[in-house]
């Protein structure tokens, strides 16, 4: 078998993929993303626990999610001040909440894409409000996948309780809903990531090209969940003895990692979009060049 077109192949992508990388600048852009993801953490919690009561939503379902969606050491020191936040949670917080919530995460949502601008090399400043319009839309479309799910691990188990005597649902469709967390979680995680990445740009993007960077970055962050753990354990074990402050600064740590994931999902499709644009503008000129 013939290696020499893949290796040639990986060459030259690797080259594009080397450039769309430090035009993006993620290391610096990324925490710049983790600090208003931060920001928009305790507004969020203020939030949800305020609705809980109205939805009347156990907290332990909620910390049960919310454990499948993140690193177990993270959630093994923030799982207190999580349940004290949404513990606490009361009507007249809701509205301060939401707007607290809907302001930072727009603002993580711009630094995105001007992240994923600097990838694809859009040199043109967006008008500023037509941008902020754009992260609002893509904020509440997250938001919303987001309760989504919420709602499926709160009630999907409930729902098909009553509905099955009533359609004569298979009796085992009540346990395969409690097993298939992991990928609902997973599939979930992808749409968001290829929505961000389809709409996010302000160019136009083939829907097509937006796969393999969500594809890349679920990996990556299912990785980030699994492997957090041995990171604070042999690189970052003194910071976790500081109790509230080495919780903050552990957060802060996989928010950043959480945040070049993203952004370098981004980077992949930009590069990708290049190499496969190049290629059928070549295959078109050599075409018409025939003719």
């Amino acid at each position: 078998m013939d290696f020499k077109p893949i290796v040639q192949k990986s060459k030259i992508f690797m080259q594009v993929f080397i450039k769309r990388y430090s035009a993006s600048q993620i290391s610096n852009n990324s925490i710049v993303l983790s600090y208003y993801l931060l920001l928009s953490i305790f507004p969020a919690l203020m939030f949800f626990g305020s609705l809980l009561p109205i939805l009347n939503i156990d907290i332990a379902t909620v910390l049960e999610y919310i454990k499948t969606a993140i690193p177990n050491t993270i959630y093994d020191v923030a799982a207190p001040f999580i349940r004290d936040f949404l513990g606490r949670g009361n009507g007249g917080l809701l509205s301060i909440g939401a707007l607290l919530t809907l302001y930072s995460a727009s603002k993580a949502m711009v630094a995105f894409q001007n992240t994923i601008n600097q990838a694809y090399g859009i040199s043109k400043r967006p008008n500023m409000i037509i941008s902020r319009i754009l992260a609002f839309v893509l904020t509440l479309l997250i938001i919303a996948i987001i309760a989504a799910l919420i709602f499926f691990f709160s009630f999907g188990q409930t729902i098909v309780y009553y509905l099955t005597p009533i359609f004569k649902l298979p009796g085992d469709l009540f346990n395969l809903i409690g097993q298939i967390k992991w990928p609902i979680m997973l599939i979930g995680t992808f749409i968001c990531l290829t929505l961000l990445y389809y709409l996010a740009p302000h160019k136009k993007i083939k829907f097509r090209y937006t796969i393999p960077g969500a594809l890349v970055a679920t990996i990556g962050l299912l990785l980030l969940s699994q492997l957090f753990s041995l990171y604070v354990q042999y690189f970052a074990r003194s910071v976790s003895s500081y109790k509230a402050l080495g919780t903050f600064i552990i957060v802060l740590f996989w928010l950043n990692f959480l945040s070049m994931i993203a952004l370098l999902g981004g980077v992949i499709n930009a590069t990708w979009q290049d190499l496969h644009t190049k290629k059928n503008e070549e295959t078109k000129t050599d075409s018409e060049s025939k003719t």
